[in-house]
C-alpha cells in the first residue's frame, strides 16, 4: 500500500518559506478556521496570494531559540529521538506540515508550543487551546496514518513540560477542516477574495488624523458628484439649445458623433462554437478557454461613505 504522506528533503530557510507559501500547513490552519487570535481567514488568503510574509517578531525568535531545548526535554521524557521534519500529502501535495518532531519510523508526531500561563494551565488539565486544536487535527490529516499527535506545551518559565496526547478526530477534519482548507485552497489559486469580517478592518475610530483625513475625502467626494450632477444638467441644456446640430460659442464646441458599442467577446466565442457544432457534429469543439489570456492581477481600493 501506498505511503500515505511524504517526508521532504532538507531545505534553506528561504526554500522552506516557497515551500509553504506554495500549500496549507499546520500553522496555516488556524486562522483558516477562524480561531487565531494573531489572523484571519481573509488575511490567510492575503498572505498566500500577495506572499505577504509575516515579519519576525520576539515571541516567534523566542519561539524559535528554545525550540531544541524544548524538544530535548520531550525527548527525554518518551526516550526517543524526535527530529524536526517537513511532509507532504501524497494525494494532495499542497496539504504540508512542518512538524517540531517525528520519529524515525514515522508513527509518533510532535507538535511544541512554548506556552504562555493560561496555555499551560490547559495543558496542564490534559486540554489543547481551542486555537491550536486545528493545527494537530491538520497534520494529522497530512500524515493520513498516525491516529495521535503529542502536543508538548512548554511553559516560559523554565519548569516542566507537559504532554497532552491529541487523538485524530475524523468526524471533525472530514465535515469540517479539510473542506473549509479546500475551499480556502482553491481561492488562493484562482485568486478568489474571501468575504471580509469585522476582523478584517482596522478600527480607525481613535485615530485623529484618520477621521481628519476621511472628513475631507467625504467633503470632496460629495462635492464633486454634485458638481458632476451639475455638468449633466447642463450638458443636456446645451443640446437642448442647440436642437441637436453640431454647435459653436463662447469657445465650446458641441460635435455630435456615433460612437460603436463594445463587443461581448465571451458571447460571441461561444455562438462561434456552437455554429460550428451545428455545421460539424462529428468533430469536437470545445468551448475556447480565455483565462490563459487574462492579464495580471492588479490592488483596488474601493472607498464607501457609509453615511
Amino acid at each position: 500500500m501506498t505511503q500515505a504522506w511524504l517526508k521532504v528533503p532538507e531545505m534553506t530557510p528561504e526554500q522552506w518559506l516557497n515551500w509553504r507559501d506554495d500549500g496549507v500547513g499546520g500553522s496555516d490552519a488556524p486562522a483558516i478556521m477562524n480561531v487565531s487570535p494573531w489572523c484571519t481567514y481573509y488575511g490567510k488568503w492575503e498572505e498566500k496570494v500577495y506572499k505577504k510574509r509575516s515579519g519576525d517578531n520576539s515571541s516567534k525568535k523566542y519561539g524559535r531559540d528554545t525550540e531544541e531545548a524544548s524538544r530535548r526535554e520531550y525527548e527525554d521524557l518518551v526516550g526517543m529521538y524526535m527530529p524536526a521534519a517537513h511532509i507532504e500529502n501524497t494525494k494532495e501535495s499542497w496539504l504540508r506540515a512542518s512538524l517540531d518532531g517525528m520519529s524515525s519510523n514515522g508513527k509518533q508526531l510532535l507538535e511544541i508550543k512554548k506556552a504562555n500561563k493560561e496555555d499551560h494551565a490547559m495543558a496542564l488539565q490534559g486540554k489543547v487551546p481551542d486555537k491550536y486544536f486545528p493545527q494537530c487535527q491538520h497534520i494529522l490529516r497530512v500524515h493520513d496514518e498516525a491516529e495521535s499527535i503529542d502536543y508538548f506545551s512548554s511553559p516560559a518559565d523554565g519548569s516542566p513540560g507537559k504532554i497532552v496526547k491529541v487523538y485524530r478526530e475524523d468526524k471533525y477534519i472530514k465535515e469540517q477542516l479539510y473542506p473549509t482548507e479546500c475551499q480556502f485552497w482553491e481561492q488562493v489559486t484562482s485568486n478568489k477574495a474571501p468575504a471580509l469580517t469585522e476582523r478584517d478592518y482596522l478600527n480607525m475610530e481613535n485615530n485623529k488624523k484618520w477621521l481628519e483625513a476621511s472628513q475631507r475625502w467625504k467633503e470632496t467626494t460629495r462635492s464633486l458628484k454634485d458638481l458632476e450632477n451639475l455638468e449633466r444638467v447642463l450638458r443636456q441644456e446645451l443640446i437642448a439649445l442647440s436642437k441637436n446640430h453640431n454647435a459653436k460659442g463662447n469657445n465650446l464646441s458641441l460635435t455630435k458623433s456615433i460612437v460603436k458599442g463594445s463587443i461581448d467577446y465571451t458571447q460571441a466565442f461561444a455562438d462561434y462554437v456552437a455554429n460550428m457544432k451545428a455545421h460539424y457534429p462529428e468533430i469536437d469543439f470545445r468551448p475556447i478557454v480565455l483565462e490563459p489570456y487574462r492579464k495580471d492581477s492588479f490592488v483596488k481600493w474601493t472607498f464607501r461613505d457609509m453615511e
